[in-house]
């Protein structure tokens, strides 16, 4: 599981994997920063025995870009409204 903090420049990433420490990340917002991340992603999945991978992100002003070329890779990803986040009282 891969939850991304997405900025214009920079992805922020906190990946976790079954009950290992998760895991902290920066990746440059980029076509070559996310084709890298997809690509190390993938690797990962397969290492770990076929794995499914599933990546969540804010939406934001930066659109779906990132949703479409993660989904084109075969990662599910779910991009979260901030108006639908539940929030504790």
């Amino acid at each position: 599981m891969v939850a991304c903090d997405l900025h214009d420049k920079t992805m922020l990433l906190m990946l976790a994997q079954g009950r290992a420490e998760p895991e902290k990340l920066s990746v440059a917002n980029s076509v070559a920063g996310r084709a890298r991340l997809i690509a190390d992603l993938q690797e990962r999945a397969r290492q770990a025995g076929g794995a499914a991978l599933i990546f969540a992100y804010e939406a934001s002003g930066l659109g779906f870009g990132l949703y479409d070329e993660l989904t084109e890779a075969g990662i599910a990803c779910h991009v979260l409204a901030p108006t639908k986040i539940a929030r504790s009282a």
